[in-house]
């Protein structure tokens, strides 16, 4: 009995020490990439996205737009700078700025402009697309100011990291005089 039972524990023993051995020995590399998007609610009840595109806090543009008017099929171009920021943490998609446009045509005239919109990423961080609103006033030399607001729609396509192309149609409605179209294309950086 005393060798059966020695037998017994020495083949156990063997299988034990086998198993452990293979465990040992096997060695199993994984590559796993986790993208983890975490919203959490903060003590103030503001929910935070971790997992927002991470953008830069300032945009500068430098772009020519064109200026139609609707209803007499008339219009002029000219040369605008514009400043933006997504001050907001809560949400780094809204982008609040404000924009200045100079043109020669037939004498000095410009608009300056505010506006916000909201960001989104349509293609890899690469190419966003970003509808909002303006409100600008339009002047001429020698003549009162022309107030309006309406909607826009731009696309920027980031052709380097922090350099991109935009291209940007308006559509206002004036206090007075022809609502615009107001097309426009040009390059900016973040920083």
């Amino acid at each position: 009995m005393k060798i059966i039972i020695a037998s017994f524990l020495a083949v156990v023993l063997l299988c034990l020490g086998t198993s452990t051995y293979a465990q040992n020995s096997v060695t199993v590399t994984n590559y796993v990439t986790v993208t983890n998007y975490v919203t959490t609610v903060t003590g103030d009840g503001v929910n935070t996205n971790t997992a927002a595109p991470d953008k830069t806090s300032w945009e500068l543009t430098l772009g020519a737009s064109g200026i139609g008017n609707v209803q007499s099929r008339n219009g002029s171009a000219d040369f605008d700078v514009s400043l933006e920021a997504n001050p907001f943490s809560w949400n780094r998609s809204v982008w609040v700025g404000g924009e200045q446009a100079f043109s020669v045509d037939s004498g000095f005239s410009g608009f300056s402009d505010l506006f916000a919109e909201y960001s989104f990423d349509i293609y890899k961080s690469k190419v966003y697309l970003n509808p909002g609103w303006d409100v600008r006033a339009t002047y001429a030399l020698g003549g009162n100011p022309v107030f309006g607001t309406g909607p826009h729609v731009s696309v920027q396509w980031f052709i380097w990291d922090t350099t991109f192309m935009y291209g940007q149609v308006n559509y206002l409605f004036q206090t007075r005089g022809d609502d615009q179209i107001l097309p426009s294309i040009g390059f900016g950086i973040t920083f």
